[in-house]
């Protein structure tokens, strides 16, 4: 089993068309995730959060 993933991973590095494509996923998760915890000015943050939570459809998605 570690035999296989140690093979698709190397696979996943020698072709440059996969490599290319993990990288970009990986780069946006990180960007998403460094731009969220900035604030944005304007914007409540306990009123979004108490809107959110009296939401039930967006409560279902959380």
């Amino acid at each position: 089993m570690f035999d296989a993933f140690i093979r698709k991973l190397r696979l996943i590095v020698e072709d440059e068309t996969l490599r290319n494509r993990v990288l970009f996923v990986l780069g946006a998760l990180i960007i998403f995730r460094v731009l969220a915890a900035i604030p944005i000015p304007g914007i409540d943050a306990a009123a979004l959060a108490s809107y959110l939570g009296d939401n039930q459809f967006l409560g279902l998605l959380n």
